[in-house]
Formats: structure tokens, sequence, C-alpha cells
């Protein structure tokens, strides 16, 4: 990941906060 300047970084980490954080 290079710079967080678009929609899919917000995505991405909303998605990683689901999978690893729902456990």
């Amino acid at each position: 990941l290079g710079s967080k300047t678009g929609p899919w970084w917000f995505l991405w980490t909303d998605f990683q906060k689901n999978e690893f954080g729902a456990s």
C-alpha cells in the first residue's frame, strides 16, 4: 500500500476490522 488517498484503503481497513476484529 502506498498513498492513502483512496476509498480502497479505507474499505480494506474496514474489511480487516470485520475479519480480524469480529473474532
